[in-house]
């Protein structure tokens, strides 16, 4: 009798030992599962605020889509109609390290540009092409945004006869930074400046964007955001849209963009996609 209650105490101390065992070993996994989650998928588009998240190391981004520009203006006591359409404005994003990504952008157009009574003049082709890098400063702390910042480089590869390049490599530099006032809103910014590709000036520009989430799935976005080219006044424009995530990796978007002040393009609207391909 006492030795099978001893049997019976030795079996049940090492099922009891196995299940803690076991108990810990999940506890462990599902660790490195919550340790090692994906990001949930921030795109730079369709905005004009760039945004500090970086993708993930080894992962690979397409953002493209289509956009359309309407404007009038009037220049040497002439009336000018112009349009133009972007198919595709596309952006590359590779995530070389933690905390460090490289883009590749590259845009396709086509531009009319209409005289009052006279012909129609009509271009098309490759835009310069534009390589950058993002590099995460700081995550968000207290009062403290993230932060981030991209270096740019304006490169002379395009296919468009009408532009004259006078300097071929151009840097620009642009801060970003976004700050999660709660589980819905979100508040995004970026300030930056560039050397123009024919004139040699510096271009600076700003923009102040705030995103609100419906769902898990649907947000909206609304953004003022301004640029400023040396001898002409500010441009001020405002922009709103509505993001929907329809898989973890798959975003598509909407928006529309209306000028503040006279001399920026009156109207522009477009739609595109963000798609995130894991390692």
């Amino acid at each position: 009798m006492e030795k099978g209650c001893f049997t019976a105490i030795i079996l049940g101390l090492v099922f009891s030992s196995t299940i803690q065992a076991q108990d810990k070993a999940q506890a462990d996994s599902t660790h490195v599962r919550h340790k090692n989650l994906i990001p949930t998928l921030t795109i730079d588009r369709p905005d004009q605020t760039d945004s500090p998240y970086v993708i993930p190391v080894g992962f690979f981004q397409i953002e493209t889509g289509i956009q359309h520009h309407w404007d009038r203006y009037q220049e040497d006591s002439l009336q000018y109609s112009y349009r133009s359409i972007t198919y595709p404005n596309l952006l590359l994003r590779y995530g070389l390290m933690k905390g460090v990504e490289i883009r590749l952008e590259e845009n396709y157009g086509v531009e009319r540009v209409k005289p009052q009574d006279r012909t129609q003049d009509k271009t098309t082709g490759l835009y310069p092409a534009l390589l950058a890098a993002k590099i995460k400063l700081f995550d968000q702390k207290g009062l403290r945004p993230n932060i981030a910042v991209l270096v740019k480089v304006f490169t002379p590869f395009h296919t468009r006869k009408e532009l004259d390049l006078t300097h071929k490599f151009t840097p620009g530099l642009v801060g970003a930074f976004s700050h999660s006032i709660s589980d819905r809103f979100v508040l995004d910014g970026s300030i930056g400046a560039y050397i123009d590709q024919t004139t040699g000036d510096i271009v600076s520009h700003y923009s102040l964007s705030q995103a609100v989430g419906f769902t898990e799935k649907l947000s909206m976005f609304a953004e003022v955001f301004c640029i400023n080219i040396p001898g002409e006044p500010s441009q001020y424009a405002a922009d709103t849209g509505l993001l929907y995530m329809l898989r973890p990796n798959l975003q598509l978007d909407v928006y529309v963009s209306k000028s503040i002040s006279y001399h920026a393009i009156d109207i522009y609207a477009g739609a595109g996609i963000g798609i995130r391909f894991p390692r």
